[in-house]
């Protein structure tokens, strides 16, 4: 196998078995292997080989603008106040209205409002966090379109990359097929499109 770093979008989880067979094949093969997923608490059943790194995107978010402040005001320092109030005879009390404030108030409130705010600025597209988390400097040799939701991120993502310098791209490591489009001129013969 040719290809040593892979980038595995697996933003729907639709295919999980496929995505961790592939992933570990690359790792056995002396690679790198990054799987990219929407939510981590998907996968928590499912046993990543070893020197497989996952990037949750939902962390990305958070770490991105002015998600860290949000996070500080919205939920950890509520957190803090509850542990502050819970010590003592009331601690149980505490730790269950700190759960019921995290899942009424603190999660709803974040996810209607906070996350598509940050959507619509253009530096927090799924696909500019994931390239800015891999860094300009590591290359990607393949980029594995693990499920039919990670399509659209995929497309943005070799937006990123310079015309010459996009990875290869897959729907398995088995199937690579070049990232750069075949010319009109090429298509059905040599005709051009719409010349018929």
């Amino acid at each position: 196998m040719a290809e040593r770093n892979v980038v595995f979008l697996a933003l729907g989880g639709t295919r999980r078995s496929a995505a961790d067979d592939e992933a570990g094949r690359v790792v056995a093969g002396d690679g790198t292997a990054t799987i990219v997923v929407t939510d981590a608490a998907a996968w928590r059943n499912d046993k990543l080989a070893a020197g497989v790194r996952m990037i949750e995107l939902r962390q990305l978010e958070l770490r991105h603008g002015w998600m860290p402040l949000e996070q500080l005001v919205l939920v950890r320092f509520p957190r803090l106040v509850f542990r502050i109030v819970g010590l003592g005879p009331i601690k149980r009390w505490s730790e269950r209205a700190s759960g019921a404030y995290r899942r009424r108030i603190a999660d709803p409130l974040h996810q209607r409002t906070f996350p598509p705010l940050l959507r619509r600025r253009p530096g927090a597209l799924a696909a500019t966090l994931i390239r800015r988390h891999l860094g300009s400097d590591r290359i990607v040799d393949l980029l594995v379109v693990n499920d039919p939701a990670s399509m659209p991120a995929a497309v943005a993502l070799l937006e990123t990359y310079d015309r010459g310098g996009s990875p290869r791209v897959a729907y398995s490591i088995d199937h690579a097929a070049s990232a750069v489009p075949t010319p009109p001129a090429q298509l059905n013969g040599g005709q051009p499109q719409g010349d018929r």
